[in-house]
């Protein structure tokens, strides 16, 4: 049995321990980078490992504080990545027929 599995990339989004945005972790790459650092902070004295690979930017920063205080860390990243992917797609509006203007008056 085949099935046809097509994909359509649209924008692109990335937050990761070499970079805070898709292009600046796309160089990070392609320049061999790595993201793995030592944990010297206080808090990770008492950890079983001794290196990491942290992000290189809070995903937390790009929000309103209210916001982010109510939202987990994936939660705050999963936003902040699909903001950078919907402007890299040219930040599309929705069709007019399918949104009320609740909606086209959002941000």
């Amino acid at each position: 049995m085949t099935e046809n599995r097509q994909v359509l990339v649209t924008g692109v989004g990335a937050m990761t321990p070499v970079g805070a945005d898709a292009s600046s972790s796309w160089s990070g790459l392609l320049a061999g980078e790595s993201g793995v650092r030592a944990l010297d902070a206080e808090w990770a004295a008492d950890l079983p490992v001794g290196v990491a690979a942290p992000l290189t930017e809070d995903p937390a920063a790009a929000l309103p504080r209210t916001q982010a205080r109510k939202l987990d860390r994936s939660e705050q990243l999963a936003i902040r990545v699909s903001r950078e992917a919907w402007q890299d797609a040219g930040a599309p509006g929705p069709a007019a027929p399918r949104c009320t203007a609740r909606w086209q008056a959002a941000p």
